[in-house]
């Protein structure tokens, strides 16, 4: 027979197959949900793929929600899931985002949308925040705040996050999860150059500490090997070194966001 997917049938569809155990439905059903994902519905498919037990369907949402999570946040899923799943959120390195205000600010955002319910789980929601690499002005502002002057688990969190601040030559005792910074807040580690069996190369590539994947994001405009590389105001200075056959005296810029040189 024919199976026909559309949207608004598709949920229903591998529910039923997945009652019946039609395996080849249910990879065909999980596919398509896939190739539909988007930040207004990732959360949504992420938790229907998990009440159906499907897996692989969960893993993709899932990565597609911390990958796209600066652009969920933003939608009415977000805003409507209930607290447990905001946990588990912001319980995850995966998250990709510039920093960790953006993290708390989106649990504000939620906590907000409604306050009267939701203060109430803001201690428990906190605690996965990494408030000790907030701003310390922000940390100020937050302990004498309504909303935080009230909740004894708020101001022990936020009492934690000012100690880590004033008393930097202690930060090695007071390591915990909340000082262990997002995958995606570190920084990137480049590769640039040098020998490639053995020849010289050109090539530019970024170690991404999220997927534990190396990406070519570039090419040198030649070969160059033992030079020297620099990082200043976020673009990667190379000076000097060798094409394999002479000494350079030539200095190139590279911008990681344009992927252009300058020299």
């Amino acid at each position: 027979g024919i199976l026909e997917l559309k949207e608004d049938t598709i949920e229903s569809l591998l529910a039923a197959a997945c009652l019946l155990q039609l395996s080849q439905v249910i990879e065909v059903c999980c596919n398509f949900l896939m190739k539909q994902l988007h930040p207004s519905n990732c959360l949504g498919i992420r938790s229907f793929g998990d009440a159906q037990g499907c897996t692989e369907l969960l893993k993709v949402a899932h990565t597609y929600t911390m990958e796209h999570f600066i652009e969920v946040i933003k939608n009415q899923e977000f805003l409507l899931l209930p607290a447990n799943e905001i946990a588990k959120l912001l319980s995850s390195d995966d998250i990709n985002v510039p920093d960790e205000e953006a993290i708390f600010q989106a649990l504000m955002m939620w906590v907000r949308h409604d306050l009267q319910n939701r203060q109430q789980d803001l201690g428990m929601l906190l605690s996965y925040i990494r408030l000790p690499l907030l701003p310390p002005q922000l940390l100020a502002d937050l302990e004498n705040s309504p909303m935080f002057a009230d909740d004894l688990e708020c101001q022990k969190l936020l009492m934690e996050a000012m100690k880590y601040h004033l008393l930097p030559e202690r930060r090695s005792m007071m390591q915990s999860p909340r000082t262990k910074p997002r995958k995606s807040t570190v920084g990137a580690l480049y590769a640039v150059g040098g020998m490639d069996a053995t020849k010289g190369t050109t090539t530019i590539e970024k170690y991404d500490l999220r997927t534990n994947s190396w990406i070519p994001i570039g090419t040198m405009n030649g070969q160059r090997l033992q030079f020297g590389v620099a990082v200043i105001e976020n673009k990667l200075y190379i000076v000097g070194g060798r094409d394999g056959l002479k000494t350079s005296n030539i200095v190139e810029c590279f911008n990681p966001v344009t992927k252009a040189w300058t020299v």
